[in-house]
This record gives structure tokens, sequence and C-alpha cells, in this order.
């Protein structure tokens, strides 16, 4: 489940560059962790929405860099210059301002356009029978754990919510 979850999700459920707060040093680090209790079937369907909540829920504090005490401004004229021993070459300090407040927090990029993922389930129906002879298959969306255990073939597929589709997964026989 987390390999495919992985593959449906990982490269579209945020903007992994814009999560960077200093280029080298510093980057929002995200972790999502499910734990499935039951299962009582379509459990990839059900962790990828629980994922998707959990990202559009985040919410991350407006993070500022401090510049050092001493560094040199654009015009070069403010700090100790280079007999001032801080080792100061005018870049900034590795300290960060965050604030707190809640009207200054945001989603984490990209969050608004994390994909969906809809499984459907194949369910081959029997050839020769008494009906004469018809083939052809059932589809079946948000299956039960007894529909899961019929079926012939899973479809796994995670759309973005302009119809993009992010990505596809196949488990089964089907072709």
């Amino acid at each position: 489940i987390s390999a495919i979850l992985t593959d449906l999700l990982l490269p579209h459920v945020v903007d992994r560059s814009a999560l960077c707060v200093i280029p080298g040093k510093y980057v929002w680090r995200l972790n999502v962790d499910v734990m499935v209790l039951t299962c009582d079937g379509n459990v990839v369907d059900v962790c990828a929405l629980a994922i998707r909540s959990a990202v559009r829920s985040t919410v991350l504090p407006m993070v500022t860099p401090v510049a050092k005490a001493g560094a040199d401004n654009d015009d070069g004229k403010r700090g100790g210059g280079s007999g001032s021993g801080s080792g100061s070459s005018g870049k900034g300090s590795d300290d960060l301002v965050v604030d707190g407040g809640i009207a200054k927090a945001s989603l984490p990029p990209g969050a608004e356009s994390c994909p969906v993922v809809v499984t459907v389930f194949v369910l081959d129906k029997e050839r020769g029978k008494s009906s004469g002879g018809g083939g052809g298959s059932v589809f079946i969306v948000d299956a039960r754990s007894d529909e899961e255990i019929c079926s012939s073939t899973r479809i796994s597929v995670s759309v973005d919510p302009a119809g993009n589709i992010c990505g596809m997964y196949k488990h089964g026989s089907a072709p």
C-alpha cells in the first residue's frame, strides 16, 4: 500500500521545491503517517483521502531569515568590516524568525492541487452459461472486501482537481 501510494501521490502532493526556506540549509519536511485500524475494503483510496486531507489541513507558519548583526548592507558601509571578528561576508545569518500567528500561516505550496485516488475493481463475468455465452466485465468503484476478493484486477488512478491523470497502478490479470 505504501509503495502504491508513493507512486500515485508523492510527486503531486505538494510542490517540494517551494518547501525550501533557505536554499542549501533549511526546508520544510512534511511527514504523513497513516495507520489502518481495520480493512473493510478499498484501503488504497481511503489512505489516499486521509493523506489528501492531512496535507490540505496542514498550515506552515511564516518564516523569515534574520540578517547577521554587523553584516554589510546593500551599500557595503554597515557592519564591523574585516576586523569585526564575526566572520561575516555580507551573507545572512542561519537564524530564522517564526511568526506563529495563524493569520500569516499558509498551506504547503501545491496542496490545493493534491490528487484524489480512485480504484476500479474488475469482475469478469463467466462465459458460456445459460445467458447465451455473453462475456464482458463488471466494474466496481468503492468495493467492499468481499467484492475485492472476487475481482480479477484493480486499477488505481490518481487525478488532480484539473482532471489530469497523475498516476496509474494496475494489479491483476485482466488486459
